[in-house]
């Protein structure tokens, strides 16, 4: 049926992506998934801070006591987030 040595690409998970043009475009989708998931880290980390925390809820007396404690250990976010609040 095929001539000898030749076979037909295997549809890489039913999407009909077949050789070495759908191995390098799922290895991009890959790709991009796990940036999107780094990328993410360190908003989830804003999310923990105490700082930030009173800040969006209204209690900036908390808020300024957190961020000037950041700021004074040389802290970028909280000598940012000090002048923000200025």
């Amino acid at each position: 049926m095929y001539a000898t040595g030749y076979r037909p690409l295997p549809r890489l998970a039913g999407i009909g992506i077949a050789g070495r043009r759908g191995q390098v475009i799922i290895q991009r989708i890959v790709q991009v998934l796990l940036l999107l998931a780094v990328s993410a880290l360190p908003v989830a980390a804003l999310a923990e801070d105490p700082g930030i925390t009173a800040y969006s809820k209204g209690d900036y007396d908390k808020a300024y006591a957190k961020f000037k404690a950041a700021a004074e250990r040389g802290d970028m976010r909280g000598q940012y987030n000090l002048g923000v609040l200025y």
